[in-house]
């Protein structure tokens, strides 16, 4: 009996052993599905696709594709542009659409090299089609309980086939290689836009950009706090919607884009203290103080002007204010009998305290990771020798790269269970 037992144990580990080294494992392991969006990422940023929100620099487009987030805005900023240049007329639509493939296509060589394998339509389809990134999206979406990812896989597969079809597009208009740009009137939308400001945040062409960054920044900061406290989808034990970390996300995103009435520091101390001492660290909150912004600054449009581009990075501290009760207070014992009045007064003044520090640890962490290394690596000669720095956008561009990979790799690392999930075993194929 016991030999049996034994043979029958050791069929079992081996039977278990070749289980596992099949792929037949039905869930999704956290490193599957961060290494199936590896190369989704890498495919994004070496795509050939104009200039990404309007931006010349070819060196902040390949950095900051790098984020599903920014692909997705950029797809749908180019097919929001192209919509609005529609018209009844289809001689003038065709006008207008040519207009943008040349305005976002006119540098990027094609018509250039007529023998060039990069211009080979069948070579780019073939290279697309055997490459990894159509088979591990296949994979992704086929697999279940990761919802997310599949977010991610599909914000950048679109992406990528949707500049696809504008490169072939622009390639039969046959646009100039050499940058220059062809003699094409500007359609009627563009020069009502030119004199037609209502909201100056979203004036200029570089404002766009500097929204999706600040949605870009928000995202990961959440990924961060996450990482660092969260147990799941909620903040701390709150109930209600006030938890809710999309809701944090458009909060962060409104109060991080939107250029305050008051200082930077002082409004970020404000939002600390009362944030300390009435407790008010839901997201709701900041998101009405975000929209209250929005109004002042429509009704008062020079405020806008008074802040650099970047201002809504150094903002990010505010974002944080709504957190810091919870990170920081320290909730001691019930009020003792004989003093509460004593004992309250000191616990309010406690979490003054506490929550001024906080705001401060945090701001300097805001400011390091937006502001201080752009900035080094901007001044750094070796770093932008070897990044090809030329701007500040570009740091921030780095910056934006180094964030995606790293709070991707967090998340997945630390947060990410696969309990609930399922991974067929056909998309063994797939690699």
């Amino acid at each position: 009996m016991g030999l049996a037992a034994s043979q029958a144990r050791l069929l079992y580990r081996l039977d278990e052993a070749n289980h596992h080294a099949l792929g037949t494992d039905d869930t999704v392991s956290w490193q599957a599905a961060w290494w199936a969006l590896v190369p989704l990422s890498i495919g994004a940023m070496v795509q050939p696709c104009g200039k990404v929100l309007d931006s010349n620099s070819g060196n902040l487009r390949f950095y900051i594709r790098a984020s599903p987030v920014i692909c997705a805005v950029d797809c749908a900023h180019f097919l929001v542009v192209l919509l609005l240049g529609f018209s009844v007329d289809l001689r003038l639509f065709a006008r207008n659409v040519k207009y943008e493939l040349n305005r976002r296509f006119g540098g990027e060589g094609f018509g250039g090299d007529s023998q060039s394998a990069q211009d080979s339509r069948t070579a780019r389809l073939c290279l697309l089609v055997i490459s990894s990134i159509p088979c591990q999206t296949v994979k992704l979406v086929a697999m279940t309980g990761i919802p997310w990812t599949k977010a991610w896989a599909l914000m950048f597969l679109v992406s990528i086939l949707s500049m696809e079809v504008f490169s072939v597009l622009a390639k039969s208009y046959a646009l100039p290689a050499n940058g220059s740009s062809i003699s094409i009137p500007l359609p009627r939308w563009r020069r009502y836009l030119s004199t037609w400001r209502p909201v100056p945040m979203l004036s200029g062409s570089q404002s766009i950009l500097h929204l999706a960054l600040s949605l870009h920044y928000g995202i990961s900061v959440l990924v961060l706090f996450a990482v660092t406290w969260l147990n799941g989808w909620r903040v701390g034990n709150s109930g209600g919607w006030g938890g809710n970390i999309v809701l944090s996300a458009l909060a962060g995103f409104v109060v991080m884009t939107l250029p305050p009435t008051i200082s930077h520091l002082g409004l970020g101390w404000l939002v600390s203290t009362q944030t300390t001492i009435r407790r008010l660290w839901r997201q709701e909150n900041l998101l009405f103080l975000g929209i209250a912004q929005l109004v002042v600054t429509i009704v008062i449009p020079r405020t806008f002007y008074l802040f650099k581009s970047w201002r809504e990075l150094v903002t990010s501290s505010i974002t944080f204010a709504n957190f810091e009760s919870r990170l920081f207070m320290v909730y001691g014992p019930a009020a003792p009998v004989e003093n509460p009045v004593l004992y309250s007064t000191l616990r309010q003044l406690g979490r003054v305290v506490v929550g001024v520090f906080a705001h401060c640890v945090i701001l300097s962490l805001g400011l390091l990771v937006t502001f201080l290394v752009p900035a080094a690596l901007h001044q750094f000669r070796a770093m932008k020798r070897i990044l090809r720095i030329a701007t500040m956008d570009e740091a921030h561009a780095v910056v934006v790269c180094i964030t995606t990979f790293t709070c991707s790799l967090l998340y997945y690392s630390v947060l990410y269970h696969d309990a609930g999930t399922y991974n067929p075993t056909w998309t063994g194929v797939f690699g």
